[in-house]
């Protein structure tokens, strides 16, 4: 038996050539392509402002993209004096001086970095030093009671008060005692004790609890007054 070949087209050849490439290129998928990995993007557009000599500053920086872990560092400018920031995006400590600092973030993943520029402006501590007055009305219908007038004398240093608590009134009686405490930066809460000299509630030890939020002559300072014993009430202490 006689075997004849036949030569195929030239067309018919580049068909089956083409096709047993594309069947070789997909049998072992090491060209195959994957998702790809977007560069992270800082989501944090702003920062809430501290206080010199506030220790409880703590902001944590945020961001998406990447492959979800992230990595942090300062590339221009700088963060206030006293604040640093952690390779896992907390800017935490207490800042030491009242200024506005501008700093550029930029935040590693995958090999990719995003950026972007933050502001964090230091305030200047809060110091109640000096006079603060409060009025408590007298009740019309008891004449024996008349109005009441405090004066707290304050001296600042670092959180610790030190001063005077006095009072006069419209029947003529007055009186003073030393008062301490403490005030906070953090909030401007501030705790004062003194030993009551008003009587019948004499040589009993009461405290003032109050807030401030600003020093400056008029301003107000919410404290909570002992008005009788065991009893107490808001009184606003406005700043002289």
């Amino acid at each position: 038996m006689v075997i004849r070949r036949r030569a195929l087209p030239s067309g018919a050849f580049a068909l089956l050539l083409t096709l047993a490439l594309v069947s070789l290129s997909g049998c072992g998928g090491s060209d195959a392509v994957g998702p790809t990995t977007s560069a992270p993007t800082v989501t944090t557009s702003s920062l809430p402002d501290g206080r010199e000599g506030d220790g409880s500053y703590s902001q944590t920086l945020a961001a998406r993209g990447g492959d979800g872990s992230y990595s942090w560092t300062i590339t221009s400018g700088a963060l206030p004096v006293g604040l640093s920031l952690s390779a896992a995006g907390t800017i935490s400590g207490t800042p030491t001086a009242a200024a506005a600092a501008t700093f550029t973030v930029q935040v590693s993943s995958a090999g990719l970095t995003g950026t972007a520029s933050l502001t964090i402006t230091v305030a200047a501590p809060l110091d109640v030093s000096g006079v603060w007055t409060a009025t408590i009305p007298g009740i019309p219908s008891s004449p024996e009671d008349g109005s009441t007038f405090f004066t707290l004398t304050l001296v600042q240093s670092g959180s610790v008060l030190t001063g005077s608590h006095s009072f006069t009134n419209t029947l003529g009686d007055a009186g003073s005692r030393p008062i301490s405490g403490t005030l906070s930066q953090a909030d401007g809460s501030l705790i004062l004790t003194y030993t009551t000299y008003i009587w019948p509630c004499e040589d009993s030890t009461t405290t003032l609890t109050g807030t401030v939020t600003s020093t400056t002559v008029g301003s107000e300072m919410n404290v909570e007054q002992l008005t009788r014993c065991g009893q107490s009430a808001r009184f606003p202490y406005t700043k002289q």
